[in-house]
């Protein structure tokens, strides 16, 4: 169970479940779900559905990756931005940030988008973050923010991003950093 960065994790009407084993997840997402299209053997028509479908899953792995290594980093004091609290939020409004790290000693936050590519970081993105944040940060008025996203893939965005940018390969560098 889920529940949004700032919620009460007790009582949180605003949760979600979530299959954290790469394999359950695709079994419930395509196979379980599509078990009918196995049946009649329309295997063509369940490709389709999967291919044009994998890039949300790869996604909310890569998320899920993303914070595995946020903790470990945090917990090693190798993170630049230490944290006491870590999820995502989002709300009855479809507003929804990827990651949200919190350190109230320290008066920061980190608001993070998670994507593949580099190239789908721009300022748009930046301002789609500030935009989805106003609600926390309207909330939370002490708190400085910190904008960036993670990628996948290093490589440069197409368009500026005035935000801070970690790639995957980053990340596992400074864990394995001694």
């Amino acid at each position: 169970r889920r529940t949004p960065v700032f919620s009460n994790k007790e009582t949180s009407k605003n949760s979600s479940y979530r299959l954290y084993d790469p394999f359950t997840r695709f079994w419930f997402r395509y196979l379980f779900k599509y078990s009918r299209y196995i049946e009649i053997e329309a295997y063509d028509r369940l490709m389709k559905i999967i291919e044009t479908d994998l890039p949300v899953l790869e996604g909310i792995a890569f998320e899920n990756m993303i914070t595995e290594l946020l903790l470990i980093l945090n917990g090693s004091g190798k993170w630049e931005f230490p944290f006491e609290d870590i999820g995502s939020y989002w709300d009855r409004t479809h507003r929804e940030i990827d990651i949200v790290a919190v350190n109230k000693e320290n008066r920061t936050i980190l608001l993070a988008e998670c994507k593949l590519s580099a190239k789908k970081i721009d300022n748009d993105l930046l301002d789609s973050l500030k935009k989805k944040s106003e609600v926390i940060l309207a909330r939370e008025k002490d708190l400085k923010p910190i904008y960036g996203a993670f990628v996948a893939t290093e490589g440069k965005p197409r368009r500026p991003f005035a935000g801070k940018i970690w790639s995957l390969k980053e990340l596992l560098r400074m864990a394995t950093r001694k």
